[in-house]
């Protein structure tokens, strides 16, 4: 297994493309950094767009910036084990398909992993260089807008989350590259199931919590209009004349408590569906936890226990299912 591995690495590093992947990557941690730099003093106002923490979600993103070029690259790179020979003289030489494909998957990790670290450890290091890097302030990432402001704890369960998708994605893509064994096929099937399952969550995310926003700004305006009521009656009831009712309504919206999540599902049957919806997403959709951006109302990001171990589960069990049928139909086929 060792060996197989080293042969793929081996190769990967005479790659000329491998090389240019991590000069593009480089290139592209600079250039987003100049770019947040650049909206920073556009938008002015004290809004902080560069952040060592900001840049640390965003670059994490499978669906855009550096995270294409992985699965991309690991395609090309296992084509090219097939169209060379690499795998045929591998298994003349006597290795069995079963570690050839698991040395692929290793190798796979080991190869996304390590653009990885390289481009978010850039992108992080320039983000605090510039930035500065504050695990309790303001990020810009996700679907949070203009920004949320984050949590250690929110930190590192979201890098939790990222790396089991990643997990996935080298699963997933280990297995479409060795099915289909050419670039032209396996490219778009990946990339379109990435970025499909990622913008679903990132879509449902953003409706759901439009919709519970819209219920609770209805359920206070409510409250607010049926303490107003109370306390005309109330004014009115001690001889106070119509004209001389002085209610103060910012006063009455202080008064108001704010439903939960549970309260406006009992009230609005659409929020209830979108709220079902969004906890199936948690558990079934891999990229959830790293594609939507859940705030408290004091705009503060939280990943729950469910987006959470959901997100470990769905994962573990894709990659599981990916990596155990590739090496079944690796094995079962010829290798030409």
């Amino acid at each position: 297994m060792a060996r197989l591995m080293r042969a793929f690495f081996y190769r990967i590093s005479k790659d000329i493309t491998f090389k240019i992947t991590l000069i593009v990557g480089a290139g592209m941690a600079v250039f987003m950094t100049l770019l947040y730099l650049i909206l920073q003093s556009a938008i002015g106002d004290g809004v902080k767009m560069l952040s060592g923490q900001g840049m640390l979600i965003s670059s994490f993103s499978p669906a855009q910036n550096f995270g294409i070029a992985i699965p991309i690259n690991l395609i090309s790179f296992i084509y090219l084990e097939f169209s060379q020979g690499s795998i045929r003289n591998k298994i003349i030489a006597g290795h069995s398909k079963a570690k050839i494909y698991a040395s692929l998957f290793l190798s796979g990790l080991v190869f996304a992993f390590s653009l990885l670290l390289v481009y978010v450890g850039l992108c992080t290091a320039l983000g605090s260089i510039f930035g500065g890097f504050d695990p309790n302030g303001m990020a810009v990432a996700g679907t949070s807008s203009i920004g949320m402001l984050i949590t250690p704890a929110y930190l590192w369960k979201f890098v939790v989350l990222a790396l089991f998708s990643y997990l996935t994605i080298v699963s997933f893509t280990v297995f479409i590259a060795t099915v289909f064994r050419n670039m032209g096929p396996s490219i778009p099937v990946v990339m379109l199931v990435i970025m499909g399952a990622y913008l679903l969550a990132m879509i449902i995310s953003v409706i759901s919590s439009s919709m519970i926003e819209m219920a609770k700004e209805q359920y206070v305006e409510e409250a607010v209009a049926k303490l107003y009521e109370e306390a005309v009656q109330a004014q009115l009831a001690q001889g106070v004349a119509m004209e001389d009712v002085v209610v103060d309504t910012n006063a009455l919206y202080k008064l108001v408590e704010l439903p939960t999540v549970a309260q406006l599902a009992q009230r609005d049957d659409t929020v209830k569906t979108f709220i079902d919806v969004t906890n199936v997403l948690k558990v079934v959709d891999p990229f959830y936890g790293i594609a939507a951006t859940e705030t408290t109302s004091e705009g503060v990001g939280v990943i729950d226990n469910l987006t959470l171990f959901g997100g470990i589960a769905s994962n573990t069990v894709y990659s599981t299912i990916f990596f155990l049928a590739g090496m079944n139909i690796f094995r079962k086929r010829d290798v030409k």
